[in-house]
């Protein structure tokens, strides 16, 4: 973390070749991703929509994804799902109710 001008502290920015990095090395699920406290929201959105992309589509199983930096396929189903999560948590007030 670090302290913005106000004093109030924010997540580091991380790169998109570093939150690969990260991926590869520590993620198989779009679930993991949102787990991650390494990245802040930004960067997961980044990365989760990378990987719902039609470029990283499985040619025999269309339903997949297998982006280089992943060390297996993922369905795309499941990273929709995870963007949705991810909006939710967005979405939510900090007194956990939704806005």
């Amino acid at each position: 973390m670090n302290t913005n001008g106000n004093g109030k502290s924010s997540p580091i920015p991380v790169d998109i070749m570093t939150a690969w990095e990260i991926l590869r090395r520590n993620f198989t699920r779009p679930e993991d991703i949102l787990e991650c406290q390494l990245l802040d929201a930004q960067g997961k959105r980044s990365i989760l929509a990378s990987c719902a992309s039609d470029r990283y589509s499985v040619e025999s199983a269309p339903e997949f994804r297998h982006p280089a930096q992943l060390p297996t396929s993922v369905r795309y189903r499941d990273t929709v799902e995870a963007l949705k999560a991810l909006d939710r948590i967005g979405s939510r007030r900090p007194g956990g109710a939704l806005s």
